[in-house]
């Protein structure tokens, strides 16, 4: 229960901010969501692989599932960050460029 209110909240997030920059609010939703479990599988992939009796304490592997998957969701936050940046920087560019043609 705990973990789909953790992901409500991430998708809430993500949906205000990609609304608010004129993003695609459904795709960065779909992408926050997709990079916490694929943070976490991938995470869980690497544990197996070196360490496979880690896999039998079950508090260490939810306190690493959740930064992992908090990593990843700061990932895809910065990349929206980084989107909304480029979007408004290009509109401003063409803008610029059509007042140009105008006078």
């Amino acid at each position: 229960m705990l973990g789909i209110l953790l992901l409500f909240w991430i998708g809430r997030s993500f949906y205000k901010f990609a609304k608010d920059n004129g993003l695609n609010h459904i795709l960065w939703v779909i992408i926050s969501i997709a990079s916490y479990y694929t943070a976490q599988f991938l995470v869980g992939i690497v544990i197996a692989f070196i360490d496979p009796s880690l896999l039998d304490n079950y508090g260490a592997i939810m306190l690493i599932g959740l930064i992992s998957g908090f990593s990843g969701v700061g990932i895809a936050y910065l990349s929206m960050k980084n989107a909304a940046k480029n979007k408004v920087s290009s509109t401003s560019d063409s803008d610029i460029l059509d007042e140009d043609l105008l006078d």
